[in-house]
């Protein structure tokens, strides 16, 4: 089985564990949130939800992944499935890491691909979100980091 058949089963998968009727893309007909406010410890202690969350932040992590190595097509699909992913996990109540100026080991995670490492904590991009629940970190964002000029020298370290 290919990776992208093994994305659509696991996309199947999660739509039926939701219970989401599939073909049923009326907007005004989506299940809505509870209008009250509910905790991130309520979200927490609920294993069903906390589970379905988990896969689909897995599956996002996956198809983030599989972009560098696909076709562009298939970039762009996953590209797709992974903003409506984000979505639909920020409706459901998880919080977006992203945009952040200061580098946290507890929330980010340095790609060393695209930076060089010095004495400042600056977080210069998010290349990819990262998501939390409360205090709960489910997926820490990639973030490029300070980089060092070429000209630069020794310094005060």
């Amino acid at each position: 089985m290919t990776a992208w058949a093994q994305i659509i089963r696991t996309v199947a998968r999660l739509i039926s564990r939701a219970g989401v009727r599939v073909g049923h893309t009326r907007r005004d007909d989506r299940r809505s949130l509870p209008s009250a406010p509910v905790s991130p410890h309520d979200l927490l202690d609920d294993s069903r939800w906390l589970s379905l969350v988990t896969d689909c932040v897995a599956l996002y992590e996956e198809l983030d992944w599989s972009q560098t190595r696909s076709s562009p097509v298939l970039r762009e699909l996953a590209d797709h499935v992974c903003c409506r992913l984000q979505e639909i996990l920020e409706r459901s109540g998880v919080t977006l890491i992203a945009d952040d100026a200061t580098f946290d080991r507890q929330l980010h995670r340095v790609d060393t691909k695209f930076t060089s490492l010095t004495h400042k904590p600056n977080i210069v991009e998010t290349l990819r979100p990262g998501f939390r629940v409360g205090s709960r970190v489910l997926l820490r964002a990639r973030v490029r980091m300070y980089e060092k000029s070429s000209t630069q020298t020794g310094g005060d370290g």
